[in-house]
């Protein structure tokens, strides 16, 4: 992916380092690279990786090396986020017009996934404000249609294929004895047939937020692309954010924590924004 910029105030050959961000099945995902400024403070770099970075990335990081600058923002062309549904739930003012979709794999050495769309989404991510609660689905999955149960209690939830069939010697459930013949046997040697236990499912949750940042973006056309800035060194400055980055980047538990504070920042600039206020403060 090609970034071009210009950094105002710093000299030729300034180190200038660029991060893209994004989610991926619940999972942060990072890019980097770096070049220095041209005359006037202009710079370009490639970053490579190809499709999966256009297909993902979501917010990019600019900073100088040795220079005090430093701003994040969503990229234009910004990816859907996926995230882990717990991530989802600590996120309260989430739009329910952004759930795109759900994913839910079956937490077995199959990982078979299931993809639902935004309702399907929304009600299901509603049983986390019970004790518990169930909901009856029917999903084409991987393989055929699949008659499911998503349920919810004590905190988590868990899948039930009905009639599914569970291999006895790795665990795994699959749909019916003919995918267990054909998919297990002969590595594996038994099964439990009409198999209906619960497993523990990881659902992730498509967020795109795409929609409410072209409605921001026709609404103040001249703010151009300082209107998707969350942060920098001269707006809302978090200085302490971008002081450790070089921790935070490299390590997968303290990126995915900043990747959640970065989609907070971004659901409070659509919210402020839409509604008239950040854009006129800028």
């Amino acid at each position: 992916m090609k970034i071009r910029g210009r950094v105002l105030g710093v000299s030729t050959g300034t180190g200038i380092e660029c991060v893209l961000i994004g989610l991926y099945k619940g999972k942060p995902l990072a890019w980097k690279g770096k070049t220095i400024s041209m005359d006037n403070g202009n710079f370009s770099l490639t970053i490579p990786y190809g499709n999966i970075v256009r297909q993902w990335a979501h917010w990019l990081l600019i900073k100088g090396v040795d220079a005090p600058f430093y701003q994040v923002s969503v990229i234009p062309e910004a990816s859907i986020l996926e995230l882990e549904i717990d991530d989802c739930l600590s996120i309260n003012n989430i739009e329910p017009s952004m759930f795109s979709y759900m994913r839910i794999i079956s937490d077995d050495r199959e990982q078979k996934s299931y993809k639902f769309g935004e309702n399907i989404a929304r009600k299901i991510l509603g049983m986390s404000s019970r004790d518990k609660g169930e909901m009856e689905l029917k999903s084409s999955g991987e393989e055929k249609k699949q008659k499911l149960k998503v349920i919810y209690e004590s905190g988590q939830y868990y899948l039930m294929l009905e009639n599914g069939v569970k291999c006895t010697s790795c665990g795994a459930v699959v749909e019916s004895q003919s995918i267990w013949h054909l998919e297990h046997y002969p590595r594996c040697k038994s099964f439990i047939y009409r198999y209906t236990g619960k497993m523990n499912v990881n659902i992730i949750v498509g967020i795109d937020s795409r929609p409410a940042i072209k409605c921001m973006q026709d609404k103040y056309k001249l703010a151009g692309s300082d209107l998707l800035e969350l942060y920098s060194n001269i707006h809302n400055p978090k200085p302490e954010r971008i002081g450790n980055i070089d921790q935070w980047i490299d390590n997968p538990a303290e990126l995915k924590y900043e990747t959640v504070n970065l989609l907070r920042e971004e659901l409070k600039l659509l919210k402020m924004s839409l509604r008239g206020g950040e854009a006129n403060e800028r």
